[in-house]
């Protein structure tokens, strides 16, 4: 079967890293859900020849993935300090008093919640009606939808056009890119600004961080692709920045063609992406090497505190575990539970390993001689919380960049 890129449409189009059949990554399930099976997935790794876009060439159903799904933005308190820092930032560079916010892919509504909803409008756009009534719980409008150019019309038919429209961690989630970018320039104001935040690819090839790729994930981006997609439909890149989220993001900010004045972060970004050769294949065999060596190793240092007769927890249990625990091999008999904030996950298995997800609030003092900090891109504020849950001589295994005991 031939196969084109997500962005350029190219058929030269390199298999990289066949990650196996893997679980929908935020398919939490109950015992009782065991006996019916839960489907899974072709998770193989391709990158474009062309445009270096790095691409799974499958989809699993967006329905499926999306319209139950439990991620919370708000369980994890980093992001929402992120969220409100940026949201700041946004309504003093871009927002005059009136102005229409719109955030595609809104989840909890946490987001919005950074603007001052007495001088600007808010509105979310989510597909899961559950979290999206969330959010309007919280009180922030909130559109149950998946982002297509008949929601921009629709919106536009009852708000008018949006000064500001922001897609953070969504924009490698749709399977339509080209479709949302021109519905995105259709919603948008003439003198308006778009801003995408998504994983950075440069990132993750630098910490060897596979545990980014999951069907959710359709695709990862580099800074090249990302620009030519946006170019493509109409939108211009004037600006990048780099932030440290999710162990590295790209804030991508575009306007119409010729509305804004073209800073010189876009040419450096470029210039600095060519030098560490991420338009170069050599770069992603060598990344394909590196994470099959760690996934063994990681499965091995597990295996030795087992043997040792030691307690293993998992502290998080975010989307990007499912595929290291999947691919490594990591089950019930290496990790006896998963420790988790997010209710929706909690009282359910882990997806593909079914490693039982437990509130952390109910451990009542609770002790484990190990501690997987799976949730290793937030480390900062979550490791002090997964040791005091250790005893004395107890470790915390960090997973990436390099498995080790800390």
């Amino acid at each position: 079967m031939t196969y084109k890129c997500r962005v350029c449409d190219s058929t030269k189009l390199v298999r990289l890293l066949d990650l196996g059949l893997q679980p929908l990554c935020n398919n939490f399930i109950t015992r009782e859900q065991l006996a019916i099976g839960e489907p899974k997935y072709p998770m193989v790794l391709f990158v474009c020849q062309d445009c270096y876009l790095v691409q799974l060439t499958e989809s699993a159903p967006t329905h499926q993935m999306f319209e139950n799904h439990p991620y919370l933005t708000g369980s994890t308190k980093a992001l929402v300090r992120h969220f409100a820092e940026l949201a700041k930032e946004l309504s003093e560079k871009f927002l005059s008093p009136g102005d229409l916010v719109v955030d595609i892919g809104s989840n909890d509504g946490s987001f919005l919640k950074g603007y001052d909803q007495s001088r600007n409008r808010v509105l979310g756009i989510e597909a899961c009606d559950q979290i999206a009534g969330i959010a309007r719980q919280s009180g922030i409008p909130t559109i149950t939808e998946f982002f297509e150019m008949k929601t921009a019309e629709a919106v536009i038919a009852r708000y008018g056009h949006a000064k500001l429209i922001t897609a953070a961690g969504v924009w490698f989630h749709i399977e339509d890119l080209h479709g949302a970018t021109l519905a995105v320039a259709r919603l948008l104001s003439e003198d308006g600004v778009f801003v995408v935040q998504a994983m950075y690819l440069g990132d993750v090839l630098k910490s060897d961080a596979y545990d980014s790729f999951y069907h959710e994930h359709l695709c990862l981006y580099s800074f090249g692709p990302l620009r030519a997609l946006l170019e493509r439909h109409g939108m211009q890149v004037f600006d990048v920045a780099h932030s440290s989220i999710h162990g590295g993001a790209l804030t991508v900010y575009c306007s119409h063609t010729g509305a804004r004045s073209v800073q010189a972060s876009v040419r450096d970004l470029i210039e600095v992406e060519k030098r560490q050769g991420v338009y170069e294949l050599s770069t992603y065999h060598a990344f394909t090497e590196r994470v099959a060596s760690k996934s063994r190793k990681l499965r091995v240092m597990i295996e030795q505190a087992r043997q040792a007769g030691r307690t293993v927890w998992a502290y998080g249990a975010p989307a990007k575990s499912s595929t290291l625990l999947n691919f490594s091999g990591i089950g019930p008999d290496l990790i006896q539970q998963a420790l988790e904030m997010n209710k929706l996950k909690c009282g359910k298995l882990m997806p593909g390993t079914h490693i039982p997800v437990v509130d952390e609030e109910s451990l009542k003092g609770e002790k484990v001689d190990d501690i997987v900090l799976l949730s290793w891109n937030f480390r900062e504020s979550l490791e002090p919380r997964a040791r005091a849950l250790l005893r004395p001589g107890g470790r915390v295994l960090v997973p990436v960049p390099d498995p080790v005991w800390v």
